[in-house]
């Protein structure tokens, strides 16, 4: 059985079409090749995907999380660790380029940024002060 694709207009055999379930016949009205070239043209990079990820996550640009960055001293906004020194530091079982966004669960407000590590310790401490605060003494007192 044959179709012609919407896109090329190349009459083809059905199975050069990509199974769709929601269509007539169970498969799309563009072939195989002219899919595969749709979806190269949106992929993304790794830097376009984060890009688009603060944005969507904290409604940050690029440019205000470089603005951060700089008002930073390009340092962890807790330990105070360089940027420089923190690259290639292995979170969740990736290599880490970046600093992590920082921001109040009930407010949505970002913060600043921080190192994995840090971001993890007020993750962990679910942001609340009397947590740290009781860390603090319990190292002070056996540490």
């Amino acid at each position: 059985m044959e179709k012609t694709c919407r896109k090329c207009g190349e009459t083809k055999l059905l199975e050069q079409f990509p199974k769709r379930k929601d269509n007539r016949d169970g498969y799309n009205t563009s072939c195989n090749v002219c899919e595969n070239k749709r979806k190269d043209k949106y992929k993304w990079t790794r830097e376009q995907f984060w890009a688009w990820e603060i944005k969507k996550d904290f409604g940050l640009t690029v440019e205000a999380y470089n603005v951060l960055l700089e008002e930073q001293n390009h340092s962890c906004a807790v330990c105070d660790t360089h940027l420089d020194d923190y690259k290639g530091i292995y979170g969740k079982g990736k290599k880490v380029e970046r600093f992590s966004v920082d921001h109040c669960h009930t407010t949505g407000k970002v913060r600043g940024l921080l190192c994995y590590n840090c971001n993890l310790m007020l993750g962990h401490a679910k942001d609340k002060v009397e947590v740290l605060e009781a860390a603090i003494a319990y190292l002070k007192e056996k540490g």
